[in-house]
């Protein structure tokens, strides 16, 4: 896993409307995921200023068995629901909405 040195997330901009990965050393000054999108994150240390989940988008982990930070420098905002895999097969959301965390 790298390390984000000092979180900084650079001045790149990310709309996500579709799917879209975020991997090991990504970083992003603004990270937005539109209703409807899938936001995958893979393992690693990621880094981002302004991160937003709005209603309808889906938060996915790409591989479970290992960790993932992400660093939010400035504004969070979760609207989505987060996706959780039942390690006996089935799928479960856990909805998540405007829960400060």
């Amino acid at each position: 896993m790298s390390s984000v040195s000092n979180c900084d997330a650079g001045y790149e901009d990310k709309f996500v409307r579709g799917s879209f990965t975020l991997e090991d050393g990504a970083r992003y000054r603004t990270l937005k995921v539109e209703s409807n999108g899938v936001l995958t994150i893979d393992p690693g240390s990621m880094c981002v200023d302004n991160l937003q989940l709005e209603s309808g988008a889906r938060v996915v982990f790409s591989n479970k068995n290992y960790s993932t930070e992400l660093h939010v420098n400035r504004d969070f905002t979760w609207r989505a629901k987060f996706d959780v895999e039942d390690p006996y097969g089935a799928d479960v959301d856990y909805p998540v909405v405007g829960e400060e965390i």
